[in-house]
């Protein structure tokens, strides 16, 4: 069965954690040490995340940026 990368990603329990830690605000390194994994992974994860949902990270606080990306995911029906 043929899946899109989006589909790949939403389905990996490491991409997932990875978006559910940097939602709640821990920093890479943090999240890196938490799943065993290197800070490219996260970060690699994280741009790939933001341009699935469509967020622009370039713009606003951190902050701002991952409080729009929760309400990307909210909007897609990913949270609840």
């Amino acid at each position: 069965q043929l899946r899109t990368a989006q589909e790949r990603e939403r389905d990996n329990p490491t991409v997932v954690a990875i978006f559910l830690l940097h939602t709640q605000g821990a920093p890479n390194q943090e999240i890196a040490t938490t799943l065993s994994c290197s800070t490219s992974t996260v970060s690699h994860s994280l741009q790939s995340i933001y341009e699935s949902l469509g967020v622009e990270r370039s713009s606003g606080t951190r902050a701002e940026q991952r409080a729009a990306l929760r309400r990307a995911a909210q909007a897609r029906g990913l949270l609840a």
